[in-house]
Protein backbone atom coordinates (compact mmCIF):
# COMPACT_ATOMS: atom_id res chain seq x y z
CA UNK A 1 0.00 0.00 0.00
CA UNK A 2 1.01 3.62 -0.43
CA UNK A 3 1.04 6.18 2.37
CA UNK A 4 -1.97 8.49 2.11
CA UNK A 5 -3.81 6.03 -0.11
CA UNK A 6 -7.53 5.68 0.64
CA UNK A 7 -8.88 2.19 1.40
CA UNK A 8 -12.62 1.60 1.73
CA UNK A 9 -15.03 -1.17 2.63
CA UNK A 10 -18.79 -1.33 2.15
CA UNK A 11 -20.95 -2.99 4.83
CA UNK A 12 -24.57 -4.00 4.34
CA UNK A 13 -27.21 -3.86 7.08
CA UNK A 14 -26.83 -7.59 7.89
CA UNK A 15 -23.08 -7.22 8.53
CA UNK A 16 -23.64 -4.09 10.62
CA UNK A 17 -26.20 -5.99 12.71
CA UNK A 18 -23.56 -8.64 13.48
CA UNK A 19 -20.71 -6.18 14.05
CA UNK A 20 -17.41 -6.08 12.23
CA UNK A 21 -13.76 -5.03 12.41
CA UNK A 22 -11.92 -3.11 9.71
CA UNK A 23 -8.12 -3.33 9.60
CA UNK A 24 -5.68 -0.99 7.90
CA UNK A 25 -3.65 -2.46 5.01
CA UNK A 26 -0.58 -2.67 7.27
CA UNK A 27 -2.67 -4.65 9.84
CA UNK A 28 -1.50 -2.30 12.62
CA UNK A 29 -4.78 -0.37 13.12
CA UNK A 30 -8.25 -1.79 13.68
CA UNK A 31 -11.70 -0.20 14.07
CA UNK A 32 -14.22 -2.46 15.77
CA UNK A 33 -17.93 -1.77 15.43
CA UNK A 34 -20.07 -3.80 17.82
CA UNK A 35 -23.48 -5.11 16.74
CA UNK A 36 -26.19 -2.48 16.31
CA UNK A 37 -23.88 0.51 16.87
CA UNK A 38 -24.88 1.67 13.38
CA UNK A 39 -28.37 1.53 11.90
CA UNK A 40 -27.96 0.89 8.19
CA UNK A 41 -25.40 0.20 5.49
CA UNK A 42 -22.28 2.30 5.29
CA UNK A 43 -18.80 2.61 3.85
CA UNK A 44 -15.74 2.76 6.09
CA UNK A 45 -12.52 4.36 4.87
CA UNK A 46 -9.00 4.32 6.30
CA UNK A 47 -6.00 6.36 5.18
CA UNK A 48 -2.54 5.59 6.52
CA UNK A 49 0.06 8.36 6.69
CA UNK A 50 3.70 7.56 7.41
CA UNK A 51 4.66 9.35 10.64
CA UNK A 52 8.20 10.05 9.39
CA UNK A 53 6.77 11.95 6.44
CA UNK A 54 4.32 13.67 8.79
CA UNK A 55 7.17 14.80 11.03
CA UNK A 56 9.01 16.16 8.01
CA UNK A 57 5.96 17.86 6.49
CA UNK A 58 7.25 21.34 7.30
CA UNK A 59 10.41 20.58 5.35
CA UNK A 60 8.37 19.31 2.41
CA UNK A 61 6.09 22.33 2.45
CA UNK A 62 8.87 24.89 2.40
CA UNK A 63 9.80 25.71 -1.20
CA UNK A 64 7.58 22.96 -2.64
CA UNK A 65 4.24 23.15 -4.34
CA UNK A 66 1.94 20.16 -4.60
CA UNK A 67 2.98 19.80 -8.24
CA UNK A 68 6.66 19.59 -7.25
CA UNK A 69 6.08 17.34 -4.27
CA UNK A 70 2.88 15.32 -3.72
CA UNK A 71 3.65 15.18 0.02
CA UNK A 72 3.28 18.97 0.22
CA UNK A 73 -0.43 18.62 -0.52
CA UNK A 74 -0.87 15.40 1.45
CA UNK A 75 0.54 16.91 4.62
CA UNK A 76 -0.82 20.41 4.19
CA UNK A 77 -3.12 19.88 7.15
CA UNK A 78 -1.85 21.50 10.31
CA UNK A 79 -1.82 18.89 13.06
CA UNK A 80 0.63 20.34 15.62
CA UNK A 81 1.99 17.93 18.21
CA UNK A 82 2.02 18.77 21.92
CA UNK A 83 5.45 20.02 23.03
CA UNK A 84 6.06 17.13 25.40
CA UNK A 85 4.93 14.35 23.01
CA UNK A 86 6.29 12.64 19.90
CA UNK A 87 4.40 10.62 17.32
CA UNK A 88 5.46 6.96 17.36
CA UNK A 89 3.05 5.38 14.90
CA UNK A 90 1.63 6.07 11.49
CA UNK A 91 -1.40 8.36 11.46
CA UNK A 92 -4.59 6.44 10.72
CA UNK A 93 -7.50 8.51 9.50
CA UNK A 94 -10.78 6.58 9.64
CA UNK A 95 -14.21 7.69 8.49
CA UNK A 96 -17.59 5.97 8.71
CA UNK A 97 -19.50 7.60 5.86
CA UNK A 98 -22.98 8.94 6.59
CA UNK A 99 -22.65 8.00 10.24
CA UNK A 100 -24.36 11.15 11.55
CA UNK A 101 -27.70 9.55 10.69
CA UNK A 102 -26.66 5.99 11.51
CA UNK A 103 -24.51 6.13 14.65
CA UNK A 104 -25.74 5.44 18.18
CA UNK A 105 -23.43 7.77 20.20
CA UNK A 106 -24.23 5.88 23.41
CA UNK A 107 -22.07 3.01 22.14
CA UNK A 108 -18.36 3.39 21.39
CA UNK A 109 -16.29 2.24 18.47
CA UNK A 110 -13.21 0.29 19.54
CA UNK A 111 -9.75 1.13 18.25
CA UNK A 112 -6.65 -1.04 18.46
CA UNK A 113 -3.22 0.18 17.38
CA UNK A 114 -0.10 -2.01 17.49
CA UNK A 115 3.22 -0.60 18.68
CA UNK A 116 6.89 -1.58 18.43
CA UNK A 117 8.50 -3.66 21.20
CA UNK A 118 11.27 -1.10 21.80
CA UNK A 119 8.70 1.59 22.58
CA UNK A 120 8.73 1.58 26.37
CA UNK A 121 7.73 5.24 26.78
CA UNK A 122 4.52 6.43 28.34
CA UNK A 123 2.19 6.24 25.35
CA UNK A 124 -1.47 6.56 24.47
CA UNK A 125 -3.93 6.67 21.61
CA UNK A 126 -4.79 10.23 20.54
CA UNK A 127 -7.22 11.70 18.04
CA UNK A 128 -6.83 15.08 16.40
CA UNK A 129 -9.64 17.51 17.24
CA UNK A 130 -9.80 19.85 14.25
CA UNK A 131 -12.00 22.35 16.11
CA UNK A 132 -9.53 22.74 18.99
CA UNK A 133 -6.51 22.19 16.70
CA UNK A 134 -4.94 19.75 19.16
CA UNK A 135 -4.31 16.07 19.79
CA UNK A 136 -6.60 14.67 22.51
CA UNK A 137 -5.77 11.61 24.60
CA UNK A 138 -8.32 8.80 24.54
CA UNK A 139 -8.32 6.63 27.69
CA UNK A 140 -6.08 3.78 26.60
CA UNK A 141 -5.49 0.20 27.70
CA UNK A 142 -2.11 -1.39 26.93
CA UNK A 143 -1.94 -5.06 26.01
CA UNK A 144 1.68 -6.14 26.56
CA UNK A 145 1.14 -9.64 25.14
CA UNK A 146 0.14 -8.57 21.65
CA UNK A 147 1.86 -5.16 21.88
CA UNK A 148 -1.23 -3.10 21.17
CA UNK A 149 -3.13 -0.17 22.59
CA UNK A 150 -6.92 -0.30 22.85
CA UNK A 151 -9.27 2.66 23.18
CA UNK A 152 -13.00 3.37 22.99
CA UNK A 153 -14.01 6.40 20.94
CA UNK A 154 -17.37 8.07 20.36
CA UNK A 155 -16.44 9.62 17.01
CA UNK A 156 -17.06 8.25 13.53
CA UNK A 157 -14.25 10.24 11.92
CA UNK A 158 -10.83 10.99 13.35
CA UNK A 159 -7.13 11.06 12.61
CA UNK A 160 -5.60 8.64 15.14
CA UNK A 161 -1.98 8.20 16.26
CA UNK A 162 0.07 6.85 19.14
CA UNK A 163 1.91 9.64 20.95
CA UNK A 164 4.59 9.04 23.58
CA UNK A 165 6.61 11.12 26.01
CA UNK A 166 9.59 12.87 24.50
CA UNK A 167 12.82 11.33 25.74
CA UNK A 168 15.30 13.89 27.06
CA UNK A 169 18.60 13.25 25.31
CA UNK A 170 20.45 16.47 26.04
CA UNK A 171 21.01 18.66 29.07
CA UNK A 172 22.62 18.47 32.45
CA UNK A 173 20.88 17.08 35.50
CA UNK A 174 21.01 19.27 38.58
CA UNK A 175 22.77 16.61 40.63
CA UNK A 176 25.79 16.81 38.29
CA UNK A 177 26.19 20.58 38.55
Amino acid sequence: FQTGELHSWFFDALTIGRGYTVSSPDEQFHVGVLPDVLKGETTVTIKVFDHEAFLQRETYMINASAAQNPLAERFSMNWPLPENRVIVSPIYEFDIKGAADLYNPEKPLWLRVHYQAEMNDNKGVYYFDKGKQEWVLIPTQINLQDQSLRAAIHLTYAPIAVLADKVATEGTASWYA
